[in-house]
């Protein structure tokens, strides 16, 4: 995926910034959201594009307002090729399976280790 482009969507700027240093030193392009409508709006942007190249989305699963979970649904609908990873703090065995079972490519959880990232 070297040189694709990444969507990160976190409510923790700390989050945000070290997801967005790691994954610019490894050669990938990083846009960073902190607001999941805000989200919504680019993924709907990425749809209309023609160059689109988002290759993947790196969520957070509680946010205030629109959550992982919504989001993954717009990915699908808008980007159907960008691989979706959802990233909790607070992971349980039935929001995994619930993840998983809704097309999630990985469930990570925080504090990220970032060899796993």
């Amino acid at each position: 995926m070297d040189g694709e482009q990444v969507l990160v969507i976190d409510d923790d700027p700390q989050v945000l910034s070290l997801i967005r240093r790691l994954l610019m030193r490894s050669g990938y392009q990083v846009e960073t959201i902190s607001h999941g409508d805000e989200a919504l709006d680019r993924l709907r942007l990425e749809a209309t594009l023609e160059d689109g190249n988002l290759a993947l989305v790196l969520s957070d699963l509680k946010m205030p307002g629109v959550d992982g979970l919504q989001i993954l649904e717009h990915v699908k609908d808008y980007c159907p090729d960008a691989v979706f990873v959802l990233m909790t703090g607070y992971a349980t065995t039935d929001s995994a399976v619930v993840a998983l079972r809704q097309g999630v490519y990985d469930y990570l959880t925080k504090p990220l280790d970032l060899d796993d990232l």
